[in-house]
């Protein structure tokens, strides 16, 4: 863990606008992105997903509207096929380059083989310390922390299992933190990981009095689709 990712977590919660402000926005734009910093998100949290090409663009689902299935189509193709869909599907590099020095960035991968690619990307645009990676999948987040054990890694945990073989999960992968969707989060949770040193984060939060339960059961970040009215 570096001393700037300590430093962050040790504050107040940091508010991440969940794909930008999708309410007020098309989630995963750059202008969804913009508008939750405008709202007072201290960053946002992007999908990423392959082409077939290898190029990592920022978009949550596997297939478009269409249900033409992204890792099939190069980018010359998806673009195409998004336009027809009536979407916008951006470049990683193009969403780095808008929001770099602007706030943080959690860059959530959907799949193994980008590790290298975004990490790159991200170093070569990013200011330092400014971002970091999440996944669902532990070989993920194990890749990114073997690549930079400078740069965090999330590990996302999609069901509330036994504490302690989802730590010897963490663990294994060497995770930054732990991420939990927010209504698996109780007072026994938060104070297990709180004992491991383990930094908690959750989404979606959308509620300002779930907030404040979860802010009193100490977790780290927040990722919200309501940016402005968790700041307030």
């Amino acid at each position: 863990m570096t001393e700037r990712f300590r430093q962050i977590i040790s504050g107040c919660p940091v508010i991440l606008g969940h794909r930008g402000s999708p309410h007020h926005a098309r989630e995963n734009t750059v202008e969804s992105f913009l508008l939750a910093l405008e709202e007072g998100a201290d960053g946002v949290e992007l999908d990423v997903q392959p082409t077939r090409d290898g190029v990592p663009v920022v978009f949550h689902d596997d297939e478009l509207p269409s249900g033409e299935v992204l890792a099939s189509l190069t980018l010359k193709d998806l673009k195409d096929a998004a336009q027809r869909s009536n979407v916008h599907v951006h470049e990683v590099d193009e969403v780095l380059r808008v929001l770099s020095g602007k706030g943080f960035v959690n860059i959530e991968l959907k799949h193994t083989g980008l590790e290298e690619t975004c990490l790159e990307i991200a170093r070569d645009i990013m200011p330092q310390e400014t971002f970091l990676f999440s996944s669902f999948l532990p070989d993920v987040v194990k890749r990114i922390r073997a690549l930079a054990s400078d740069i965090p890694a999330i590990l996302i945990v999609g069901e509330n299992g036994h504490l302690e073989q989802t730590l010897q999960v963490a663990r294994a992968c060497d995770a930054s933190g732990i991420a939990f969707y927010h209504e698996l989060i109780d007072g026994a949770l938060a104070e297990f990981f709180k004992r491991e040193a383990l930094p908690l984060f959750t989404w979606t939060v959308n509620d300002p009095v779930e907030a404040k339960r979860l802010i009193g059961l100490g977790v780290c970040g927040i990722i919200t689709d309501r940016p402005g009215a968790l700041r307030a």
